[in-house]
């Protein structure tokens, strides 16, 4: 094929590195992606999109496929974006039970507690509960006294 056949890549798309979709935590993906599209320039919401489709995964994909494949520009990359978060977070009935169970394992105390406030999102609980669902996480080895 002739080279001169291809497009030629700009600066920016040999820059750009969008990882693939994040399904454990869609937001920071989102946010992630966007941080690289405002430092790269990149505003055409087309491109945008394009961009994200490409990083995503089929299974991904498939929550999606309906607005994938609406016409272009039917839809508004920020409504896709949107959708595509909405799709695929947990729904809170079961990060609210995922907290419940949550361990501490092999993390630092505080890595639990701020996994703990991620499974939370929007909830509220009343900060007595949560305090007792973290100490009651937490080794006999470590001295609880000082979150009583």
């Amino acid at each position: 094929m002739d080279s001169e056949a291809l497009p030629s890549m700009t600066a920016t798309q040999a820059i750009l590195r969008i990882p693939p979709f994040w399904t454990h935590n869609p937001t920071l993906w989102s946010a992630h992606i966007e941080a690289q599209f405002y430092t790269q320039r990149i505003l055409s919401n087309v491109t945008k999109f394009n961009h994200v489709v490409a990083a995503l995964t089929h299974e991904v994909m498939a929550e999606v496929r309906d607005l994938i494949m609406s016409p272009p520009g039917s839809i508004s990359y920020d409504y896709f974006k949107s959708e595509l978060i909405c799709r695929t977070t947990d729904s809170q009935q079961k990060c609210l039970r995922q907290l419940l169970v949550e361990e501490l394992g092999d993390r630092k105390p505080s890595q639990l507690l701020r996994r703990m406030k991620l499974l939370m999102g929007e909830n509220s609980l009343p900060p007595d509960i949560l305090k007792q669902l973290f100490v009651n996480r937490l080794p006999s080895s470590i001295d609880t006294r000082l979150f009583k």
